[in-house]
């Protein structure tokens, strides 16, 4: 979403990032990996719990959800050739912090505190005007895991573009 911004011909007019990568080197390779090779429930399961901190907050139905939409599609190819752009082993290959330098829009960022995909310590790298939402007991998934402060932190950056 960062880099969309910097391709005119789109109204961006505010940026709500949510366990945003692309603002240091290191990411969970092991992670998308083991994500994207889980051909079964239990390795499936096992591979999400990662996402969260806390694996009970997970819902069932995301598990049996994300196993349907790849069963007999092309998905965990696609995902894995986009992934090949984007990732080297545990290292991120492109960077945000350009794009966000030159967005002149609000931005927020929203991560969770213990995010074990994108080490949350890399917001630090965002630039100065982006505001920046540390979740405690959050891992990759503010979405799911706070979701009502979430979605109140997006609006808010969305209402505030004007």
């Amino acid at each position: 979403a960062a880099n969309l911004t910097g391709l005119g011909g789109l109204d961006i007019r505010s940026l709500a990032l949510i366990s945003p990568a692309g603002l240091g080197p290191q990411i969970n390779g092991d992670y998308i990996e083991g994500f994207l090779s889980a051909n079964t429930e239990a390795v499936l399961k096992i591979w999400l719990e990662v996402l969260v901190h806390k694996p009970a907050s997970l819902p069932g139905a995301l598990l049996r959800a994300t196993l349907t939409a790849r069963d007999g599609t092309a998905m965990v190819a696609n995902q894995k050739k986009v992934s090949v752009g984007l990732f080297a082993g545990n290292t991120q290959l492109f960077s945000i912090k350009d794009a966000l330098d030159k967005f002149t829009g609000p931005i927020r960022a929203i991560v969770g505190s213990d995010d074990r995909i994108v080490p949350p310590t890399h917001i630090t790298a965002a630039p100065p005007h982006v505001g920046i939402h540390h979740l405690p007991q959050v891992g990759h998934l503010p979405q799911l895991e706070a979701a009502e402060l979430t979605a109140k932190l997006v609006a808010e950056t969305v209402r505030s573009a004007g």
